[in-house]
């Protein structure tokens, strides 16, 4: 006698005790009137694993601090994914690392796949939509000093990280594996023939389309990937040189671009996993998600696309991110989900005079921190089209990829050198580096100075740096914390009363930057005078003394 699947799974069930009446209680009207949903698991198949390629296994132990990588590499229980698609659910993406599927479903079988006994949350999967950015013809400005190269007309963003200097010195970006992430890209641009005659081009996929072509028809899809591509990879002498031009690229299509660029963070998370297991070394992304999210959520945990981001950063990729360009919306204003993540490279925009951008989106995160981490060239960057030739594009899309090129030329000379550490020698070689805010972070990168820069490893006991001295109007907080922690920080008046409250997580030994404004929790400024401040972690607590002078 055969049995219906459903059967099947109505009798699984039954045995384990749970209530099925309501579960196949459809309303056949609504059975394609579907949004895409989140749907976590409370376990996993501990039997099957993924494999990941040697270069995987090497970076993990080369840069990983993640103590165990099983949690990363058992796969999804497909009993549990038999059961949402026999609820109705299309299933459209499968994620080991949050152990969650993201899935096509109507509201009748969302309901169907809640009460099951081994669903832990379902939530919406974020979404994000941007304009295209405008391409415009080049106003070519003059070389700022000789160069073993000719960049021509991308001179300038290239040489306000300094990275012409480490061309002269003979990186490129060799034996590097950038993962890029973006609409789609024409790999047979001029730009791109260096990259394809050595063979650098590793891997591609199309996550939307389910295959491996990431160019399609020659249409507009293209485009931003394309640019975004160019401004990292691309080498034309007299016209584009990226800052990773020898660097070898793992190519994924993941954002819908038509009138303007839709982009899920399911399919960002499905391309996170697949870059991770071929051994990728740095993800440059130049979008974020925030439908569904509002800027409380911007905690560094609580977005799913920044736990997926978190996770790639724990197993040693250098995630690089756009700040996101919504610094002139007054609904949002902040950085975008994932650049929030704690070891998160966020890049902001500046223009050619090292301004910040209007549109440049700004921090502090939810808990305090500052974003965005650092600046590049966000106006004017010089790039490929899609159509052929070159133009001028806008955007923090377009500062990411510089920044993400330069950290190529790092680990090109510093293999061993975690992302933690890449963070730490940027900090210290960048513009704002002993005065951050929450418009540059810790402001423009000069990667040479990083390049021979050491890193800050934190050991010893939790201790926090204050500056400047006195505090004028605003003081940054380094709370230097030697091990994973609950980290607890507070500043108060000199009669013990709490001005602010906060609380972070971290996985590993970091430094966290507050910077403090001048106001209480509730928004009133304070006065000039002696304040003290306390750190608390590991068991430890450390207090300081600082002075406020308000102008």
């Amino acid at each position: 006698m055969r049995y219906s699947r459903q059967a099947i799974i109505i009798t699984a069930l039954t045995l384990l005790g749970f209530s099925v009446a309501h579960l196949f209680a459809r309303t056949p009207d609504n059975r394609y009137s579907s949004t895409i949903y989140w749907v976590f698991f409370s376990s996993k198949n501990g039997t099957q694993t993924c494999i990941v390629s040697p270069r995987a296994s090497e970076r993990r132990n080369l840069r990983a601090f993640a103590p165990d990588f099983s949690q990363f590499d058992a796969l999804v229980d497909e009993s549990f994914t038999s059961l949402v698609e026999a609820l109705g659910g299309r299933v459209r993406n499968v994620s080991r690392w949050l152990n969650a599927i993201s899935i096509e479903a109507d509201s009748a079988t969302l309901e169907a796949v809640k009460h099951l006994p081994f669903v832990t949350a379902v939530r919406p999967v974020a979404s994000y939509s941007m304009p295209q950015p405008t391409e415009r013809p080049f106003a070519a400005l003059s070389l700022p000093k000789p160069a073993v190269f000719d960049y021509g007309p991308s001179s300038t963003q290239v040489s306000m990280v300094s990275i012409d200097s480490l061309h002269n010195a003979g990186l490129s970006g060799a034996g590097i594996l950038v993962g890029v992430m973006d609409t789609g890209f024409d790999t047979s641009h001029v730009a791109f023939s260096r990259l394809n005659s050595e063979g650098r081009l590793i891997a591609t996929r199309d996550f939307i389309n389910g295959d491996s072509d990431v160019m399609d028809s020659p249409d507009i899809q293209r485009f931003h990937g394309t640019a975004v591509l160019s401004v990292l990879a691309g080498f034309d002498e007299g016209h584009l040189i990226g800052p990773a031009f020898g660097a070898e690229y793992a190519l994924a299509k993941t954002e819908i671009e038509q009138r303007e660029i839709r982009a899920e963070e399911d399919y960002w998370v499905a391309a996170a996993e697949w870059m991770e297991s071929l051994g990728v070394d740095i993800i440059s992304s130049s979008v974020g998600y925030i439908d569904w999210y509002d800027t409380t959520d911007l905690d560094g945990q609580t977005a799913v696309i920044t736990r997926a981001a978190n996770m790639a950063e724990s197993l040693g990729i250098v995630v690089v991110n756009a700040a996101g360009n919504e610094g002139n919306n007054p609904s949002w204003r902040k950085v975008i989900p994932p650049a929030d993540g704690y070891r998160v490279v966020a890049v902001g925009g500046v223009d050619a005079n090292s301004e910040i951008i209007d549109f440049s989106s700004r921090g502090p995160t939810a808990d305090g921190r500052i974003k965005p981490d650092f600046c590049a060239l966000g106006a004017g960057d010089y790039g490929a089209l899609y159509t052929g030739g070159y133009a001028s594009f806008s955007g923090t899309s377009f500062a990411a990829p510089l920044v993400a090129g330069g950290i190529a030329l790092l680990l090109e000379g510093h293999p061993e050198w975690t992302p933690a550490d890449v963070i730490s020698v940027l900090r210290q070689a960048s513009s704002r580096a002993y005065m951050p805010n929450n418009d540059y972070g810790w402001g423009i990168p000069n990667f040479v100075d990083a390049y021979f820069g050491l890193p800050y490893r934190p050991s010893g006991l939790p201790g926090v740096i204050i500056t400047p001295q006195p505090a004028i109007d605003s003081a940054a907080f380094h709370l230097s914390v030697p091990q994973a922690a609950d980290v607890f920080f507070s500043i108060h008046d000199v009669s013990g009363t709490p001005l602010i409250e906060r609380e972070f997580q971290v996985a590993e030994a970091t430094v966290i930057t507050f910077l403090w404004n001048g106001e209480n929790d509730s928004g009133k400024r304070v006065a000039s005078g002696i304040y003290i401040c306390v750190l608390k972690a590991s068991g430890t607590s450390v207090r300081e003394k600082f002075f406020f002078v308000r102008r």
